[in-house]
Formats: structure tokens, sequence, C-alpha cells
């Protein structure tokens, strides 16, 4: 063969070449011209059967039922149906016909609505070089032969769309249905559209531009994506890598976190626990000697009056001390998971009163009404000695930030919601400012509000009671402004949320 070539001329061998090239070439242009016609049609077929889908979609059957006499032609009744339809068709250039049809019971179709009836779209179709036929209200449409498949089609709920090109009496067009049902889901006609061939195959002369220009293109655009993804791989590779070192790191350096926030748990723990007797002893001593020493020295003994400040000092001190550990052991005991809850039967009111006869001195030292409304029990699944201890935060906070001479409201009220209860604590404190509320229930606030009767705060007592709702499936909040007091409040449902199903 290659004896054969060498034998030819620069002309022969030429033509040979231009031949061969252009064979391949055209036979490569005929086999995706091919393959483009046949998807740009199925793409336009599906585009004009969603074009009469809307149709059918804008048409009320029911109302245009009414529509039983030719002389209801351009009615109000006719305006009304037809202008969404027409509205359709001037958006639509190629689009020439909107319409739809009734089909009776022994299979005759009716014109019902057509857009070109409109002044309107007529001139709107002259401008673009076309010249439909209207068809008046009722009027018999003869379909042509081999449309029993449409009919079974648009009775079963689905469009149809007629071969390409669909010729009849008006010129040819791509045509499309799409079924109407009335209320009853009767099947009683069909909305439908011719839309342009002309626009068909001006789409497909674009497919042609489109097939030279992507045979020219497509090699160089292959060898730029092989090269893009070649270098993308190597990067996503290297990237991948390097995460997972990172992911290998970060779980190392969590498992290290972890340890270590256990072992500060735990020395926590042992601290505050190897703490809370000592000073419980402090404060008893110095609460003994205090009471001995008032009980002897003279009121113009300077020196007894130093000491009695100084153990009164050691005493507060050792309380606030004593607040602070329990505070933490309460809080360490919650979030580690060692507190479990109790639950049982509890009287919320029952809790209250108890609360507040042991707030009843702190308050009566600083003059103030310390009461609970009265009310019928609220019961309730709880932790009994967790909701006393909530309860008592919110009462012993009210006491110790209102002033002297005012009165703190402690209620009880079902919670309609949920079914389960409300406990609300109202004072006459300074109130809260916005910037104060969102930092309440938080660990360690420090909030521009102080006691008034040089009381100590650990900055866990608000904190602790969320947690402990939180706990129950409850809520806490507070209502305030600043110098209109406080509202606190705290929600509980009847019943204890499931525990969470043991992890793996």
């Amino acid at each position: 063969m290659f004896r054969h070539l060498a034998q030819l001329s620069p002309r022969a061998l030429s033509g040979l070449v231009f031949v061969l090239i252009l064979g391949s070439s055209a036979g490569t242009l005929a086999y995706f011209y091919r393959q483009a016609v046949s998807h740009h049609s199925e793409m336009i077929r599906r585009h004009v059967a969603d074009l009469a889908h809307i149709v059918a979609a804008s048409v009320d059957a029911d109302r245009q039922e009414l529509l039983q006499r030719p002389e209801q032609f351009n009615s109000p009744l006719y305006r009304e149906l037809l202008a969404p339809l027409k509205a359709f068709h001037l958006r639509h250039p190629e689009v020439i016909y909107v319409y739809t049809m009734r089909v009776t019971a022994d299979g005759e179709e009716l014109v019902m609505l057509d857009t070109t009836t409109d002044d309107e779209v007529m001139a709107f179709e002259r401008a673009e070089g076309r010249e439909p036929v209207p068809s008046p209200l009722l009027e018999v449409y003869h379909t042509p032969p081999g449309n029993e498949a449409a009919d079974a089609l648009l009775r079963g709920g689905s469009s149809y769309v007629f071969d390409i090109p669909y010729s009849d009496d008006f010129g040819t067009f791509i045509n499309a249905r799409h079924p109407l049902f009335d209320a009853s889901g009767r099947y009683v006609g069909y909305g439908g559209i011719h839309y342009s061939l002309a626009t068909f195959h001006q789409r497909l002369n674009e497919v042609r531009v489109a097939g030279w220009i992507a045979f020219g293109g497509a090699l160089l655009i292959s060898v730029m994506l092989a090269g893009t993804a070649f270098v993308g791989r190597r990067e996503s590779l290297a990237h991948l890598h390097g995460i997972e070192a990172a992911e290998a790191d970060m779980r190392v350096q969590r498992d290290r976190a972890d340890q270590a926030n256990a072992a500060k748990g735990e020395l926590l723990a042992i601290a505050t626990h190897d703490l809370k007797n000592p000073l419980a002893a402090i404060a008893g001593i110095a609460g003994l000697l205090l009471r001995r020493k008032r009980k002897h020295a003279a009121p113009d003994d300077d020196r007894a009056q130093a000491e009695i400040e100084s153990l009164e000092s050691i005493e507060e001190s050792a309380n606030h001390m004593s607040d602070i550990v329990r505070g933490i052991l309460l809080n360490e005991g919650i979030e580690s998971g060692r507190m479990t809850l109790h639950p049982e039967s509890v009287d919320l009111r029952r809790i209250a009163a108890e609360v507040v006869r042991f707030s009843a001195a702190a308050a009566a030292r600083k003059k103030i009404n310390l009461q609970l409304l009265p009310g019928d029990p609220l019961t309730l699944q709880a932790d009994a000695q967790l909701l006393r201890e909530a309860c008592d935060n919110y009462v012993s906070n009210a006491v110790k930030y209102s002033p002297s001479g005012c009165t703190v409201t402690v209620s009880l009220a079902p919670d309609a919601a949920t079914g389960g209860a409300e406990f609300a604590v109202q004072d006459q404190g300074p109130g809260l400012s916005a910037e104060d509320q969102a930092k309440l229930f938080g660990k360690f606030q420090k909030l521009t509000p102080r006691p008034t009767g040089g009381e100590t705060s650990t900055g866990l007592g608000l904190s602790i009671v969320k947690t402990i709702v939180e706990l129950h499936g409850g809520a806490v909040g507070c209502d305030s402004s600043p110098g209109a007091g406080a509202r606190f409040w705290l929600r509980l449902p009847p019943v204890l949320p499931s525990p969470p199903p043991p992890t793996a």
C-alpha cells in the first residue's frame, strides 16, 4: 500500500488526502448532525409540551363549560377566559395559535377559545409576518386521521405532541395538546398550541453552526481539559493527604484535650470537695465566736468591736467560699453526667413554700415582703432536690438584688402549652438592660446590678438553674427592663423527657 502511495504524483496524493479528510469529516459531521437534530427535536417537543401544559393550567375548565352558544363569542365571560391565553401568546412570538377544545361524549371536537380572535394578537401575528385564521366559538374541528393515539394519551392525563412537522388546513406547525379536566375529574377537552416550524428550523441552523464550531474546537478543548484534569487530580490527592494528616493530628489533640479536661474536672471535684468541710468548720467557728463576742463585748470597747468586725469578715468570706464550692460541685456534677435525675411525683407548690420559708429570714433582715401567691397544688414528675435548688436560686437572687422595703412575689401557674407548670419570681429591683439579659444564664457573668445588702454573688446560680431545668426538658427566661424590676421564670413539662439511648 505504501509502495502504491509512493508512486502517486503530488497532485494525486493531495487529492487522495483531501478526499479522505473530507470524507471522514463529512461522516463525522453527518453523525453528529443527526444526533443533534434528534436531540434538538426531542427537546423542542418537550418544550412545546410544557407550553401546552401552561396553556391548559391557565384555563378554568368548569367556567369554560359555561360557553354553550356561539352567541357567547366575545362576551365578558369569553374575554375573561381568553385573557390569560392572550397574555401567554403575546409573551411567546414563536407560538402561532393558542386555543382550547371541547370534546363531546361522542368524540366531536368543538373550538372554544382561540387567541387569534383577539385583535391585539392578530396585529402581533401580522407584525411577525403571519396571517393565522381565527376559529369562531363552538366551530366543529375536523381532526385528521390517526388522532387515536393523541386522544388516548389525553384522556389518560398526558400531553401529546404531534410528529414534526404537523400540517393541517391552517399551515404547518409543531402541535401540542394537554388535557382539561373539570372539578369532578371528567375529561372535557384540551388546550393546545401551534409552534412555528420556522423557529424550529432556525434553531436547527444554530445546531449546524454549533456542530462546525464544536468539531473544530473539540480536540483543543479535550487536550486542555485533560491537562486540567491531570493537574487538578494531582492537587486534589495532595490536598486529601493534607486533610487526612490534619484530621489525624486533630484527633490526637482532641484526645489530649479530653484527657486534660477530665483530669481538670477530677482535680476540681477533689479540691472543691475537700474544701467544703474545712470552710463549713471555719464559718461555724467564726459564727460561734462572733455570737460570744457580741454577747460579752461592751459597746465602747474599740478592740472588741474590731474583733467583731474581723469575725464577721471571716464568717462572710467562709460562707461565700462555701457557696462557690457548693455551686462548682453541683455544676460539675450535672455537666459531667455523674449526677442523674431521680424522678418522683412532686408538688411544685410545696417546694415553692419550702423555698419561701427558707428565705424568709434573709428577706426579713432587709425588710422585704416575701410572699407566695395562693393557688392549687401543681403536681409533676421531677427531681425534687434539684428542683428545690433551682427555685431557691431564683428566690434568693430576688431577695439579694431587691432594695429594702419592697415586695418579692413568688407565683405558680399551669402551663397551658405543655400541660406542665410555670414557677416565677417577680422582684422590685433595678431591672436589667438588654445587654445584661443576654448574659444572664451564663457562668461567672458579672452584671450591672449589684446586691443591695452587701451580699456576695458566685455568678453560678442562674447557670445552675438553666442546667437543671433543661435536664427536666423545660425552659428558663427573664422579663425585665431597666428600672422596672425583673420577672424570672422557669417552665417544666408534666413528665421528664426520655433519656437518650446509650451510645455504642
